[in-house]
């Protein structure tokens, strides 16, 4: 059996040859037999160190080693409902702001109506004010009083008191410009 430290130890010095070598080629061989498992158990040292051996999480030097089990089933759904959760209030929060043109709308749509009602209408206002200050400026002076008619009746869905307030006073502008 070979000398496990190769015949040196820490203070550099050899025990080859030596009366101390016999004894640890014993101890060498008398730890091998308690690391296979073959050491006497009536020995109360073999005992004691095959039992301390034993609560070690690492298994013994050529024995089996099983392969861990995988994640349970109830851990990935777990972690996938968890993820969907993340998710799912992540995009609602993304879809407070979103508009029509955005992809989020239908989602805005359904967690929020009444937002989604009032973008709708603040945009229906504000395209109906654009061509009515196009047909202002084209002079076709009734097609845009009736426009601004269809604009300002938009107005009392749009509940962001900013735009509402912003498209009346264009609306008024235009009016005054038209009278």
């Amino acid at each position: 059996m070979k000398i496990r430290n190769q015949g040196r130890f820490p203070e550099g010095r050899s025990f080859e040859g030596s009366a101390d070598e016999a004894a640890q080629t014993r101890d060498d061989a008398f730890l091998d037999a308690v690391t296979a498992g073959t050491a006497d158990p009536g020995d109360p040292l073999a005992g004691a160190l095959i039992a301390w051996r034993s609560t070690l999480d690492t298994p013994a030097p050529g024995a089996r080693r099983t392969v861990p089990r995988g994640r349970s089933l109830a851990t990935i759904i777990a972690a996938a409902l968890g993820g969907l959760v993340v998710l799912g209030g992540g995009l609602t929060a993304a879809a407070a702001d979103a508009g029509p043109t955005s992809p989020l709308w239908s989602i805005t749509r359904v967690v929020y109506p009444e937002r989604a009602d009032s973008r709708s209408a603040e945009l229906a206002a504000q395209r109906l004010l654009d061509e009515a200050k196009t047909a202002y400026a084209e002079r076709r002076l009734s097609d845009a009083a009736d426009l601004l008619r269809q604009a300002e009746a938009y107005l009392p869905r749009v509940t962001d008191d900013a735009a509402r307030d912003r498209l009346t006073g264009e609306i008024t502008d235009l009016r005054h410009a038209l009278s």
